[in-house]
């Protein structure tokens, strides 16, 4: 009786809105991604990323 499935809370938690074009982002960073390329060597980068709304 006060068990609720995990799909159920979360879709009555979650509020979904529009917005017009450009006017909010999504970003996400991540630092210190370790590359390898085909000859072994070693590189550390960080990443950012940045998508506009539609």
């Amino acid at each position: 009786m006060f068990h609720q499935k995990k799909e159920n809370i979360i879709t009555n938690l979650t509020i979904r809105f529009e917005t017009i074009k450009g006017y909010q982002s999504q970003v996400d960073w991540k630092e210190k991604v370790k590359l390898h390329d085909k000859n072994g060597n070693e590189y550390v980068i960080s990443i950012f990323l940045i998508v506009l709304g539609n």
